[in-house]
């Protein structure tokens, strides 16, 4: 992380290789929501904007919703899509096991 808050950027270097930064572009607490805006990326998009929101569950557990706006090349879209669930998911469950060992 460089900076904090609204601003700050995260940086993140994946194992298959290329680097991807993030700026945090809102952060809402009371709503439980964090927007960010990559700004680099080894995925072949022309734009990319994340939203990671937490919502209470009927057990008073949690869902996690992410949603990911990109643009590309409509011949890159199904691979960068795909790149990007299974990056969303990896995410959620190192979040989920970050949590439990708390």
């Amino acid at each position: 992380m460089e900076g904090e808050g609204v601003g700050a950027h995260r940086h993140m270097t994946l194992k298959r290789g290329g680097d991807i930064t993030d700026r945090i572009v809102d952060i809402d607490a009371a709503k439980r929501r964090l927007t960010y805006q990559r700004t680099r990326s080894p995925f072949p998009v022309s734009s990319y904007r994340g939203t990671v929101e937490v919502f209470e569950s009927f057990d008073s557990l949690a869902v996690v919703a992410w949603t990911v706006d990109f643009e590309s090349d409509p011949k890159d879209s199904a691979t960068v899509a795909e790149t990007l669930r299974a990056g969303i998911g990896a995410g959620v469950d190192g979040m989920e096991r970050d949590l439990l060992s708390l």
